[in-house]
């Protein structure tokens, strides 16, 4: 396993099933002191055993594989009861509300959404939902706002009841031409979203009906022909009722209402977005030939091709509506870190958020009760290691040679970083009863460590800091084959004899886009209630002021970390966003650019957010006295005892989904190396966008290629609407 991410820790963790009964021997190479690639976090043993993480880490409630590893790992650790993070239950806490921005002008609105919780347990197997399904929750969420808004009433039980009522008016309406005849002008839209319900349900009950029938016989490939078209009839007739209620609702409730009514505004742009994607997906043969057949476009731009308005599409990405602005603020999806330039590809935008907002298991968001490192990757590598996982820490892998005739990998070259006394690195601290990962290399058990420890040397932004002659591992002797799960931005300067044999691989690594990101952490002296935060402490905020759009209260990793009472320590803050390119910028500079960005946004910004921070109601900085130091330094010097981070390396930096570019992703095992697995969120997976979900579907892809069986991976069918 080259690499220490989540996708090498899902891939041996898959090899080292104990079903496998010892067949593979595993051995992982890491640079630096810690394990979990993006997902790594750290303790700052000086300052509280504070949790330093890369940016603001939540899983959603679809990530079915990672929760499905999670949940494993802890069972095998068998740890006791009164252990701190004990189960999967202890380790993550539902999170059901969503705080979105919208910017009009000089007024910034924000609406609280909350989620209903469902009954599905994390970690189980689940059926995705399909097309019918998502367009009945669809139907009923707009009419449920219709009502609460005041542009219309739900029909009465008595009209819902009717026989045959939906169905002999939706016959009357196929014709395409009939579409609105019949139907009042006053309430048409309402009417005509009655009308997609009942065409979504009885399809939905149809497609249920067929699903029981089947269950238990044998998969048979698609029926082509009669049948198939009647069901795309179906869909047809639905996508037309959706975009008639679209217009029939610009026209006739929202234009004249829109710039003055933020409410109307909202429910418009979110259901504009939603009927333009499932029209959208249905005139494109998505529903037929799966996401792949959209993702040559910009989210944004296809949507645009299917008749979305302006006022959701945004004059310019920042004055997107909030469910857009959420989805590319999500994904980072910025070039370059250039806000102008958005770009995500449909296929895998739409994919992702239906499987979000629609296949989630208990709550449609989760926070995890201590750090990233702590909670998933520590129990994973101690689980590992229990069963014969080797770790090579301060290994960095510094090139990938073939064989003479390009089919297999001969040689791997990688630098030992640093020499261990002791033979073997421990890698773990122990913080409040539980192991966790620290923010440095534990000095003391390298070799001329408080040396090195004087200098900042830094392994994990340097391959061969120390300047030591490589290594080399051969085929046949130290591996048999090789697991690829490095970062696809740290992968050119070590793959280029792949890239130079085989044209897919050169392809691949040429199409992949990243994007360097930021973040910083806030140590608070008050409650950010106490502070005028008003949508409670167990929410996410988003769609902010750009770059920095995206915050979330972490107070309650307080009971994780180690403060002393004089901290006066009440309160935690994440905040995280893209951060644009500068080519001749080094580390320092990045990271001096960062504490500057975070210096501004409280000078300029957090008072909306937290209006009791403020030096001034009328508007201003954020009163500096608020942030914890320990040295009680005066104004925004405090903000040196905070955090912050810029992920500028190849290794750090986020993976984008693009338009037009992924089609050249390669599957887990198609790098066209004959021992050469790859594993990452850069391959083709079926999440095809940067998450942990994405990472360990990718990892257990990897295994499966090379366990040799063909069991499917849930998830990963790109046609699985």
């Amino acid at each position: 396993m080259l690499g220490g991410g989540p996708a090498a820790l899902a891939a041996a963790f898959e090899l080292t099933s104990p079903e496998l009964a010892d067949r593979f021997e595993v051995t992982v190479y890491q640079p630096g002191w810690r394990l979990g690639g993006k997902c790594a976090s750290g303790r700052n043993l000086s300052e509280g055993g504070r949790i330093e993480e890369h940016g603001l880490h939540v899983w959603f409630g679809f990530y079915d594989n990672a929760f499905r590893m999670t949940r494993a790992a802890y069972e095998e650790l068998d740890r006791p009861s009164d252990h701190p993070l004990a189960t999967l239950a202890q380790a993550f806490h539902g999170c059901d509300d969503l705080v979105l921005c919208d910017r009009q002008g000089s007024e910034l609105y924000d609406f609280h959404m909350t989620f209903t919780r469902n009954e599905l347990a994390l970690g189980d197997e689940h059926e995705l939902p399909g097309f019918w399904d998502i367009a009945v929750r669809v139907c009923n969420w707009a009419l449920r706002r219709w009502s609460v808004l005041g542009l219309g009433a739900e029909p009465n039980a008595r009209s819902r009841g009717r026989r045959g009522g939906a169905r002999a008016r939706m016959r009357g309406l196929t014709n395409g031409l009939g579409l609105g005849l019949g139907i009042d002008s006053e309430r048409g839209g309402e009417q005509l979203l009655q009308l997609a319900r009942g065409l979504a349900r009885a399809r939905q009950a149809a497609a249920s009906l067929l699903a029981a029938r089947t269950r238990g016989r044998a998969a048979r490939p698609r029926q082509r022909g009669r049948r198939g078209r009647g069901w795309d009839a179906g869909a047809r007739v639905l996508a037309l009722l959706l975009i008639r209620v679209r217009d029939w609702m610009w026209e006739h409730v929202v234009r004249e209402r829109c710039a003055q009514d933020p409410r109307l505004r909202l429910f418009f742009t979110t259901f504009d977005t939603f009927a333009s994607a499932l029209a959208g997906i249905v005139r494109d043969g998505v529903l037929e030939h799966g996401w792949e057949v959209i993702n040559d476009r910009d989210l944004c731009e296809w949507l645009g091709a299917q008749g979305a308005k302006e006022v959701t599409l945004g004059a310019t990405p920042a004055e997107r509506a909030p469910l857009l602005r959420a989805i590319y603020d999500l994904a980072f999806a910025y070039p370059g870190g250039d806000i102008a330039a958005a770009n995500a590809a449909a296929g895998t935008a739409i994919s992702n958020l239906l499987r979000l907002l629609f296949a989630y298991s208990g709550s449609v968001l989760y926070k995890m009760h201590a750090g990233m490192g702590d909670t998933v990757i520590a129990p994973l590598y101690e689980v590992l290691r229990r069963r014969g996982v080797r770790f090579e820490f301060f290994s960095a892998v510094t090139d990938l040679h073939l064989s003479p005739d390009g089919r297999h990998i001969a040689a791997i070259e990688l630098v030992r970083q640093v020499d261990l006394p002791a033979g073997d690195y421990d890698p773990l601290v122990r913080v409040g009863g539980l192991d966790c990962w620290p923010h440095e290399p534990l000095w003391e058990q390298l070799s001329e460590g408080e040396r090195l420890k004087q200098g900042a040397v830094n392994f994990e932004l340097e391959a061969n800091p120390l300047g030591r002659r490589p290594q080399t591992l051969s085929c046949g002797e130290d591996f048999d084959s090789v697991v690829l799960a490095i970062p696809v931005g740290a992968l050119a300067g070590i793959t280029s004899e792949i890239a130079a044999r085989h044209e897919r691989f050169a392809r691949m690594l040429r199409s992949a886009e990243t994007v360097s990101t930021q973040a910083f952490q806030l140590w608070l002296r008050s409650s950010t209630s106490d502070l005028g935060w008003a949508h409670g402490d167990n929410s996410v905020s988003g769609t902010h002021v750009e770059p920095l759009d995206t915050w979330c209260d972490m107070s309650y990793l307080l009971a994780s970390e180690a403060w002393r009472e004089e901290d006066g320590v009440r309160a935690i803050a994440y905040f995280c966003g893209a951060l644009d390119d500068r080519p001749d910028e080094d580390r320092a500079r990045a990271r001096a650019r960062v504490k500057d960005n975070a210096e501004a946004f409280l000078e300029d910004h957090v008072g909306a957010l937290w209006p009791g921070a403020i030096v001034d109601a009328r508007g201003g900085p954020l009163d500096w006295a608020l942030l914890s130091d320990r040295q009680e330094r005066e104004g925004s010097g405090r903000l040196a005892a905070q955090y912050w981070c810029a992920n500028t390396t190849g290794s750090e930096r986020y993976v984008l989904s693009t338009a037009g570019s992924m089609a050249s992703r390669l599957a887990a095992d198609e790098s066209g190396v004959e021992n050469l697995t790859l594993a990452g969120d850069w391959t083709r997976n079926g999440i095809d966008g940067g998450c942990v979900e994405a990472a360990v579907t990718s990892g257990m892809q990897a295994a499966r290629a090379l366990i040799g069986y063909d069991r499917p991976i849930i998830g990963e069918n790109p046609s699985w609407l």
